[in-house]
């Protein structure tokens, strides 16, 4: 499947949920898919998640924890 179709896919069912809770690590595919929670629901309609865990490295936790800025999100996405 080409990856337009792919997005396209994701985009529909993340749709279909109207809100979502993203587990994010900071890493690519959790990224991408932050991306397209908020490109597709709308900030106020993403909660993003990060645990703190042994399994993380501290520059890992301090990546997610700064994505929303450094991808200039400055809507009302909920971090904890």
């Amino acid at each position: 499947m080409p990856l337009h179709k792919k997005k396209k896919a994701i985009q529909a069912i993340l749709a279909g949920y109207g809100r979502a809770a993203v587990a994010f690590s900071g890493g690519a595919d959790s990224s991408l898919l932050l991306r397209l929670a908020i490109d597709t629901l709308g900030g106020e309609n993403v909660l993003v998640l990060t645990a703190r865990s042994c399994l993380l490295k501290h520059g890992d936790i301090d990546r997610a924890a700064t994505w929303l800025e450094r991808h200039r999100e400055t809507g009302p996405v909920s971090h904890l």
